[in-house]
């Protein structure tokens, strides 16, 4: 019952499918309940909420939507967003960040994932679980840098096993569109990928900047 809310079809003899609209939109409706959830918290600790874009004026005071609210120590948590690297068509459509990634209108038949860390590898795990052909492209050697070694070695044949293309020690170079509206990954060694999505799990900036 929980895997035909979130989309799944889920016959006795057949494969399962997925409805990813259907998807989408529990997922859209849970997000929703949880803001819903930490709004009440919030109020029954009888916090002040305001919704808008802070701007730190002065050491003691914010300014909210034109309201100033001063304090004794303000602390800022402003979390973060994603970031793309700095390549030629980076902004083109259907290039997007993790941030993105969870709103497509529909499934990508196939993906690029350009990144190695755990975001990166949740993602790709995620679209391949989901029937995308997915791509997974980075420049070490292994993903997850900075993590254990045996696992990264590990992880990295996993992947390949369950049918992850992984392209390790391979920087992408530019971002094109081709005739058929496909975008077109261009790597410093000369190959290309075509694809329906392109995304970038390459690093987060704060929000604060």
């Amino acid at each position: 019952a929980d895997a035909r809310g979130y989309g799944w079809n889920v016959p006795t003899s057949d494969e399962p499918s997925i409805d990813w609209t259907k998807l989408i939109d529990a997922k859209n409706k849970e997000v929703t309940r949880l803001n819903g959830v930490y709004k009440k918290l919030l109020n029954d600790a009888g916090v002040t909420h305001y919704e808008g874009y802070a701007k730190v004026i002065d050491p003691h005071t914010v300014e909210v939507n034109g309201q100033k609210i001063t304090a004794k120590y303000i602390c800022v948590a402003s979390g973060s967003r994603a970031v793309k690297i700095p390549i030629p068509g980076n902004d083109l459509p259907n290039v997007v960040t993790s941030d993105e990634a969870l709103t497509l209108e529909k499934r990508p038949e196939k993906i690029v994932i350009i990144g190695g860390g755990y975001i990166a590898v949740e993602f790709a795990c995620y679209f391949h679980g989901y029937g995308s052909e997915v791509h997974l492209i980075f420049r070490a050697p292994d993903p997850l840098r900075g993590f254990d070694e045996d696992l990264r070695k590990h992880l990295h044949t996993l992947m390949q096993k369950r049918g992850i293309h992984v392209h390790a020690g391979v920087s992408p170079e530019s971002i094109s569109e081709n005739a058929d509206k496909k975008l077109v990954l261009k790597t410093k060694d000369g190959n290309e990928i075509t694809s329906d999505v392109i995304m970038f799990a390459t690093g987060r900036k704060p929000n604060s900047d």
